[in-house]
């Protein structure tokens, strides 16, 4: 019987063979280049990487994607999920400012039901009001990732102009302010785990949700595993544009870091809200 052991960042598959090789198909792509390898040209190498690693690991934002495939491959399975500490939400610790519109509730609505996931929303549809509303719901300590400074802190700004109650701290811009809701570069978080590697995820673990903020920009290489080596239950990706065109690699590594997409609003659904204005286009000939 296939088995998936289902951990916060990580899950493991004991199976077959033959169901081993229907989920490594699944976690597969191609490699960048691999048409100029020796090793493809000399037929050893199909030119594909996997993200089923040999230990039969692989990060448990595919897990849906794994279950799928087994499904469709007609392959029994069960899953066990590893024991995790109980988090018990607090709705009442920090207090939302602000009036969220009917579709900006129903995303926390799903945020809450999913656990992990991405946010593909377009500009002008509030992502980061969503996102704070997230963590006024769930009330645990939170980490936000964002990829320069400037956006640091003005992230850090709305997050205290618009929760009362809440202290916010600032990892970056020369600065480290570890609270309850943390607000920190992904360059700043990089460095410090590369300088003081135990301190640092010491530290992460101590979050219990996990926002990665234009998670497409985020370098896949090396932001998937600071991610993998928190343990948050609760872990997000916020993005109008999430996935790259033919770039398999890219889109399996950020579902399996942050989950599966939770919530789609297009442009046309800003302009039906009225967060946004239709856009005009006039063709001049010369």
């Amino acid at each position: 019987m296939t088995t998936i052991h289902v951990g916060p960042a990580k899950c493991r598959l004991v199976a077959s063979t033959h169901a081993r090789l229907e989920v490594k198909d699944a976690l597969s792509f191609r490699v960048k280049g691999f048409q100029f390898s020796p090793a493809y040209r000399s037929g050893h190498w199909d030119g594909r990487q996997t993200l089923l690693r040999r230990d039969g690991t692989f990060p448990s934002g595919l897990l849906s994607l794994v279950e799928n495939t087994l499904r469709a491959a007609e392959i029994g399975f069960t899953c066990e999920a590893h024991a995790m500490p109980d988090v018990v939400l607090d709705s009442t610790r920090w207090r939302l400012k602000i009036e969220l519109r009917d579709y900006q509730e129903q995303a926390v609505e799903a945020a809450l039901k999913g656990r992990r996931g991405i946010f593909a929303m377009a500009t002008g549809t509030g992502k980061t009001e969503v996102m704070i509303a997230i963590t006024a719901a769930l009330g645990l300590k939170t980490l936000v990732l964002v990829n320069n400074r400037d956006l640091a802190l003005q992230t850090a700004k709305r997050f205290s102009d618009r929760l009362a109650g809440a202290e916010v701290g600032v990892v970056g811009a020369g600065r480290r302010e570890l609270r309850d809701i943390t607000i920190a570069t992904f360059q700043s978080l990089r460095s410090w785990i590369r300088r003081d590697a135990e301190t640092a995820l010491e530290v992460l673990e101590t979050y219990d949700v996990v926002h990665s903020d234009e998670c497409h920009t985020l370098p896949a290489k090396t932001y998937v595993p600071v991610i993998l080596s928190t343990p948050a239950q609760y872990r997000f990706g916020w993005s109008a544009t999430p996935f790259k065109e033919d770039d398999k690699r890219a889109e399996l590594q950020l579902i399996g870091a942050t989950g599966p997409v939770l919530v789609t609003l297009q442009p046309i659904e800003a302009v039906q809200a009225g967060t946004s204005v239709p856009t005009s286009v006039t063709m001049l000939q010369w």
